[in-house]
């Protein structure tokens, strides 16, 4: 799943993304999502499937409506990434 949030000037911001949702959970959240009304904000963005890989995520795009709460695990690589 891309998370993201809005920024002070509305714009709809990529901020990360979720390790692999258990079956139960992709379920539940996707009961949850509906295709976008319009154009989407992060339409014809690419996002990596993650270091150190450059293969490109098969997204698809959904109406950016579902608030979430999350807890992140912080992790940082050599570079401070």
């Amino acid at each position: 799943m891309l998370l993201g949030r809005y920024d002070a000037a509305g714009r709809l911001q990529f901020t990360g993304r979720s390790t692999t949702l258990s079956q139960a959970a992709g379920r539940a959240l996707a009961d949850l999502l509906a295709p976008p009304t319009g154009a989407h904000p992060w339409q014809g963005w690419t996002f990596s499937a993650g270091w150190p890989t450059q293969r490109a995520l098969d997204v698809l795009l959904v109406e950016p409506d579902v608030v979430m709460e999350v807890a992140v695990d912080v992790a940082r690589d050599s570079a401070g990434r």
